[in-house]
């Protein structure tokens, strides 16, 4: 039939139906799911309460309403992987800082960028506060404009949709399977690789314990099966959110102390203590990298578990039926993923994930900024500082903290 004379959910079950796993049992085509996707926004504002939808207590009308916002469509852009058995909080940061770290950045500017217009008319922040001045500077950025991010990265799901007109789809399985009627819920784990093949890129949150479910194991053998050339971004939680969140959260305060403490020797305690805390994160940072290319490297899938039986007979043998066998599929793993997971970054660290653990540190000098035109610095010593700063800031210090935690 034209497909433009049938309804769009039938034309979209009838090219379901045409591609079936190869030589794979998946049940009767009327009982697989149409390819459902949420938008980001939604998932990222029902919080960490749909990271905890999991758990059995979990109450049947929050699933409902969390199924509800999954709604039928051709193509997934992002599919979420990851293990339950994770802290859900850690996964809903990231999932937010990816999405928000434009608006946040931008807002945050925004802010900083005022503060140093108005530097010279305000007081200084010390004298704001009643504290005594340890630096010439007014330290309104660094008070207003890390705040600034913070707020606007917690409140972008929120965000009006003129400021936000589009947000990625995404496929998380406890808002895209119904997890309160039993049969739904079968039919739509059943259709988990006809999700996978109309998914454009395989996000996967990954921790230690990810290559050990075999639902996992499942996901990234269909994706890499059905889009051999595909996007596949494995993401170690503990290296590219919470490890540039300390540093973030450290600078600040740190930052905060050195202007506005009297004493210099609590600058330099918080200054030491700041050093030794971000040298552990950074080596953390190498941990979580080497921790993962070993599991890549001497991974096989039968080591993964699966509570159902049937289930681990069902996986396996759609695995053999992709790659020939599952020492075929452990080689892929072990070669072609394990070299693409191998392109990432230095250390494993984005550039956004950079700019973000320092832009306390910009704040601070802006600040400088402003001390210094308040001083009467010339414009050709105050062009020198900000081109010294942009150099540092978008350059250098990305790159040596890259390269850092890659050798450590």
């Amino acid at each position: 039939k034209d497909p433009c004379r049938v309804s769009f959910e039938a034309f979209l079950m009838a090219k379901l139906r045409t591609s079936l796993c190869h030589g794979i049992d998946h049940g009767p085509p009327d009982q697989l799911l149409p390819i459902r996707a949420a938008s980001l926004r939604n998932v990222l504002r029902g919080c960490t309460q749909v990271w905890r939808c999991n758990d059995g207590d979990a109450a049947q009308p929050t699933r409902r309403r969390l199924s509800k916002q999954a709604q039928p469509c051709g193509r997934i852009e992002l599919f979420l992987s990851h293990r339950w058995a994770y802290g859900g909080s850690w996964k809903y940061l990231y999932l937010l800082f990816r999405f928000g770290f434009r608006f946040a950045m931008s807002g945050a500017l925004a802010v900083v960028a005022l503060c140093t217009l108005l530097a010279l008319e305000l007081p200084s922040a010390e004298e704001a506060f009643g504290w005594e001045a340890f630096r010439f500077s007014g330290s309104w950025c660094l008070v207003c404009g890390p705040a600034a991010f913070l707020l606007v990265l917690c409140l972008c799901p929120w965000l009006p949709k003129v400021l936000v007109p589009r947000t990625p789809s995404v496929f998380l399985d406890v808002v895209c399977i119904d997890q309160d009627d039993d049969a739904l819920k079968a039919r739509g784990i059943r259709s988990l690789p006809l999700f996978i093949e109309h998914s454009a890129v395989l996000v996967v949150l990954w921790c230690t314990q990810y290559f050990g479910s075999l639902w996992c194991v499942l996901e990234v053998a269909a994706f890499y099966h059905f889009h051999p050339t595909g996007s596949i971004d494995m993401i170690p939680l503990a290296t590219e959110f919470l490890a540039p969140a300390r540093i973030f959260l450290l600078l600040w305060l740190t930052g905060l102390l050195w202007h506005f403490s009297a004493g210099t020797g609590l600058c330099v305690l918080a200054g030491v203590i700041s050093f030794v805390l971000g040298g552990r994160t950074l080596l953390r940072c190498a941990q979580e990298g080497r921790t993962l290319d070993r599991q890549l490297l001497t991974f096989d899938c039968r080591n993964a578990i699966c509570r159902e039986p049937a289930d681990r007979e069902w996986i396996l043998a759609s695995i053999e039926a992709w790659y020939g066998s599952v020492e075929a599929f452990n080689a892929v793993v072990a070669g072609p993923i394990r070299a693409r997971v191998g392109q990432r970054p230095c250390g494993g660290l984005s550039y956004s994930s950079c700019l973000f653990a320092f832009f306390p540190m910009a704040c601070m000098g802006l600040d400088y900024f402003a001390g210094l035109a308040a001083a009467g610095v010339s414009r050709s010593g105050l062009t020198c500082f900000v081109v010294v700063g942009l150099v540092l800031y978008l350059w250098i210090l990305p790159r040596v903290v890259q390269r850092l935690a890659a050798r450590c």
